[in-house]
């Protein structure tokens, strides 16, 4: 918003500078055929131009002080500053509306700090963007949380840690982190492997949606040797991976 009136008010300026220059002093018919301005005339209108345009963005940035744009109105334009000045303008507005209490955009800012957009890489803000992101209600947060723990991006490896804020998710009905969730009880890498939690987690994902999901579930049943209806229910998943190719 404010740089929206700093453009209309350089726009206006600019524009009246012009028409000023092309009139004498005075209005009318008689101040089309008058002579040019002197010079000390353009140097006093040039000096009211720019103590207009001083005295506007102070009350802009006045009214933007007493009455500061909404969190989500801050994220909105922040995304669309993104990709032209993620260092400068879109961090800023983006970490505004994060501290705002706009659970999204701190997931925004965690990324930018765990990829280093702009140059700026910091693990230790993404995670606490992040963990502010997951506390606010946004679930991707929390999977974005989880995989730093997960994967060890910049913090110590705990994959005790990752499945908490998976499954933090996963019960939130954000289907991703019921997938992750039951990737770690599937491999059991530094972790407890627990085949019947595993196949809960992706039974759930891909009945709600992570058709990518099924395909995992339908390997899991078949390891599973344990009668006919595993491979039945194999069989079922794969079908429904199968029905839906395009879905990632």
């Amino acid at each position: 918003m404010v740089l929206l009136f700093v453009v209309l008010a350089v726009a206006v300026a600019v524009v009246f500078a012009f028409k000023r220059s092309r009139r004498g002093p005075f209005e009318g018919s008689a101040a089309v055929n008058s002579p040019a301005l002197p010079v000390d005339s353009y140097r006093k209108l040039a000096l009211r131009v720019v103590g207009g345009i001083v005295v506007l963005l102070a009350l802009v940035a006045f009214y933007d002080f007493v009455f500061p744009a909404p969190p989500k109105t801050l994220y909105n334009f922040g995304m669309m500053m993104y990709g032209h000045n993620p260092k400068g303008a879109a961090l800023s507005l983006i970490t505004r509306a994060c501290d705002g209490g706009e659970a999204r955009a701190c997931t925004q800012l965690g990324a930018m700090y765990e990829e280093g957009v702009g140059g700026v890489q910091d693990y230790d803000k993404a995670r606490a963007a992040y963990k502010k992101a997951c506390d606010g209600g946004d679930l991707h947060g929390c999977i974005s949380l989880g995989e730093m723990f997960d994967w060890g991006h910049g913090v110590t490896t705990d994959k005790y840690l990752a499945v908490s804020y998976y499954i933090k998710a996963c019960n939130g009905g954000e289907m991703e982190g019921c997938t992750e969730a039951g990737a770690v009880y599937d491999m059991g890498i530094g972790f407890t492997e627990d085949r019947k939690q595993s196949l809960y987690y992706y039974r759930k994902a891909c009945d709600g949606g992570q058709i990518r999901t099924c395909r995992r579930l339908g390997d899991l049943y078949e390891k599973n040797e344990e009668g006919l209806l595993n491979h039945v229910l194999a069989r079922a998943a794969y079908q429904k991976d199968c029905d839906n190719p395009d879905t990632d």
